[in-house]
């Protein structure tokens, strides 16, 4: 594969920049994913654990409490977004990617979900698709941007 010119990821690059923050807060839209699903108290209980060992970089812990929520609760979508985290920080990129394709299937605004793909855009080296996908994150959430 030939190696892109520097100037062809500076529109990606911006884009992501812009879009940066709506990663800081991931937890939070997850969590208000995982509060608005039709789940029982113990899925989005399980879903807030998960984020909170994904935070502490802990993706063991993360990946059995999603894959927990999930088994409680397959519509979680919160569950559902984590479990592509956990396979992004742990360098499974196909499976990450086929996460939150399921999740912006599910939801075409899940923030969270299209970051996600943003970033398997990303080290796919796929810069044109990454800047579209951050570029659908700004404009659901332009007060992140």
């Amino acid at each position: 594969m030939p190696i892109p010119s520097p100037g062809a990821w500076e529109p990606a690059l911006r884009a992501a920049r812009s879009a940066v923050p709506v990663l800081l807060c991931l937890g939070a839209v997850a969590a208000a994913t995982a509060a608005q699903s039709p789940c029982p108290p113990l899925a989005d209980s399980l879903v807030n654990a998960g984020w909170t060992h994904y935070r502490a970089n802990d993706m063991d812990a993360a990946g059995s409490a999603f894959a927990a929520a999930r088994a409680n609760c397959p519509s979680s979508l919160g569950a559902l977004i984590g479990t592509g985290y956990v396979a992004l920080r742990r360098g499974d990129v196909a499976e990450a990617g086929a996460r939150f394709a399921a999740a912006v299937r599910r939801d075409s605004t899940a923030v969270a979900a299209l970051f996600g793909m943003g970033l398997v855009a990303w080290r796919r080296d796929e810069p044109d698709a990454a800047r579209r996908w951050f570029g659908r994150v700004t404009a659901i959430a332009p007060a992140h941007a």
